[in-house]
């Protein structure tokens, strides 16, 4: 929130968000909840707890939320990747990173994320049966269908 005040000029005023009680488990248990008045805009600002979820579900989710409170839903990450960051735009979500901001309400402060890769710790599903049909097969090159 401090690019804020560096880019923009505007303080923030944060506070507490206490309306997650109204909100699926799955949503409350996923985000850390705060309200926040930008230049006189009051917003809800969702720091992400794990992975954040894919778009649709990101989309389906700030909706639940803003059936509760009708302001903007501003997320705070660490950074974000060229394809989110894209895709975010496109579809008018919001974002605050170390780097860059996209309030559409606002305004916006885009600059290029060159933060390291963050280690994967999770095979997917598909990546699993690849590796296992690999292993099972003791050969140095992988042949065969899934």
């Amino acid at each position: 929130m401090d690019l804020l005040t560096k880019v923009f000029g505007i303080q923030v005023q944060s506070e507490n968000w206490n309306k997650q009680n109204g909100l699926p488990l799955y949503i409350a248990g996923s985000y850390d909840f705060a309200a926040a008045t930008l230049n006189g805009c009051r917003c809800i600002v969702l720091t992400p707890r794990e992975e954040l979820v894919t778009l649709p579900a990101l989309k389906k989710e700030i909706k639940k939320i803003q059936e509760i409170d009708n302001v903007p839903v501003v997320l705070k990450l660490p950074t974000i990747s060229y394809y989110r960051r894209n895709k975010m735009i496109e579809n008018n979500i919001p974002f605050i990173t170390d780097r860059q901001i996209f309030l559409p309400f606002m305004g916006t402060f885009l600059a290029n994320e060159t933060g390291e890769e963050k280690e994967r710790k999770k095979f997917i599903f598909s990546t699993q049966q690849l590796v296992l049909l690999y292993l099972y097969q003791n050969k140095k090159k992988l042949y065969g269908r899934l």
